[in-house]
């Protein structure tokens, strides 16, 4: 069957060229006429926390920084869910809040709501602090 089809383009030639020109024609006035269409957002509302301990072991971390922060976290308005994972030294806490929230509102409530260690003792070098503006993907794509 194949043998069959390459003998046909083979004496065919001028066909196959023909073939191939007219497909290469209606691909071009595609790209042309296809209208512009955004991709629909799916990235999720967040803010991430950084904290720093450093010196201390993961299980420090989780119990005197990271679990007290991500408790408090968990009462902001709009707040899905609240991430954290702790390593040597440092942690980070995902702040994922649902679509309908502002990004710079999500960002003032966790700044509000870091809160200054001065009262325990344990936690007094621990620097909480937001990350980057990690904003949505917005993709434009021209078809």
């Amino acid at each position: 069957m194949i043998n069959r089809l390459i003998e046909l383009s083979v004496r065919n030639r001028f066909v196959v060229i023909a073939l191939y020109v007219a497909l290469a024609a209606w691909g071009w006035w595609a790209l042309g006429a296809t209208p512009i269409d955004a991709i629909p957002d799916l990235s999720d509302n967040q803010v991430i926390v950084f904290t720093d301990w450093v010196g201390h072991s993961p299980q420090e971390v989780e119990d005197q920084v990271t679990y007290p922060l991500t408790v408090n976290l968990q009462g902001l308005a709009g707040v899905r869910v609240v991430r954290s994972q702790s390593a040597f030294g440092f942690s980070m806490i995902y702040v994922i809040f649902e679509d309908n929230v502002d990004l710079y509102f999500a960002r003032a409530r966790v700044l509000a709501h870091e809160p200054d260690h001065e009262g325990a003792p344990d936690r007094r070098c621990a620097n909480p602090r937001s990350g980057c503006d990690r904003r949505r993907a917005r993709l434009l794509v021209h078809g």
